[in-house]
């Protein structure tokens, strides 16, 4: 699978928004350990700030869903450390486990 690209919603355990990103990308590597799913997207200051709090307090899996194409995947995924480069701020999940088609 090539990137593909939709509209990503990040939510926490309670089911809490944590974020939304239109136009998010999904990717598939492969890796020693297996097949990663990645999900990455641009974040604004506001989005940036809130993930930034949520790795201090140590929340790191979250679920998803992914619209793309007509269809919505949905899933589980680890919260990776956010990045800010040149002013350009990236939000990143990834799973072990491919998306479940709803």
């Amino acid at each position: 699978m090539d990137k593909q690209t939709g509209y990503l919603t990040i939510f926490g355990a309670g089911r809490e928004i944590y974020g939304e990103f239109a136009d998010a990308d999904w990717s598939v590597e492969d890796t020693p350990g297996g097949r990663n799913n990645v999900f990455s997207a641009m974040a604004g200051d506001g989005t940036i700030d809130t993930f930034q709090r949520i790795n201090r307090e140590g929340i790191s899996h979250v679920r998803y869903t992914f619209d793309s194409e007509g269809a919505r995947y949905s899933g589980s995924a680890e919260l990776l450390r956010p990045e800010t480069d040149h002013g350009q701020s990236l939000i990143k999940i990834e799973s072990g486990q491919p998306p479940l088609r709803e």
